[in-house]
């Protein structure tokens, strides 16, 4: 078993949910997200069918039950609450490559041995060279959460 020494750990739990709040900041300044163009809904609406059927399809599969139903979970509020997901979406493709190059590290991408292992028992088996297919859907909710919980908008006001 590997440990994570702390600096890596305060790298991971303070520095990535600053850069992805402050890439929203960074899109939603510089692109206008107005609240009549709804492709938004549709990207939510998507992604929350995808989630849902592939919580049913791989049941048995507990990291990808696991991350379908937290991410369905979410979209669902947030189609409830009608917020606007664009600049979220918008901010998800910006830092995504990051989250692919250091995802892809942690998962042994260059590297001896993994820092991370996923067991495929748990997993559908579907990789990014080395990243399970789920840490998608697992980063984006990272980074939803992360900007929804930061209260961004609503201090904003």
């Amino acid at each position: 078993m590997y440990s994570i020494c702390p600096w890596k750990r305060c790298f991971f739990l303070y520095v990535f949910p600053y850069a992805c709040v402050f890439s929203y900041y960074a899109i939603s300044r510089f692109v206008p997200m107005r609240a009549e163009y709804s492709w938004h809904r549709w990207v939510t609406a998507a992604l929350l069918l995808i989630t849902v059927f592939g919580a049913i399809l791989y049941f048995p599969k507990l990291y990808t039950t696991s991350t379908c139903v937290l991410v369905a979970l979410l979209l669902w509020w947030v189609w409830r609450q009608r917020i606007n997901m664009g600049g979220v979406y918008l901010a998800y493709l910006f830092v995504f490559p990051f989250f692919l190059a250091s995802n892809g590290m942690l998962t042994g991408s260059g590297l001896e041995a993994p820092v991370v292992w996923y067991n495929d028992v748990e997993n559908i088996g579907l990789r990014l060279r080395t990243i399970p297919i789920e840490d998608t859907l697992y980063g984006f909710l990272m980074i939803a959460l992360n900007i929804l919980l930061s209260f961004y908008d609503h201090l904003k006001k």
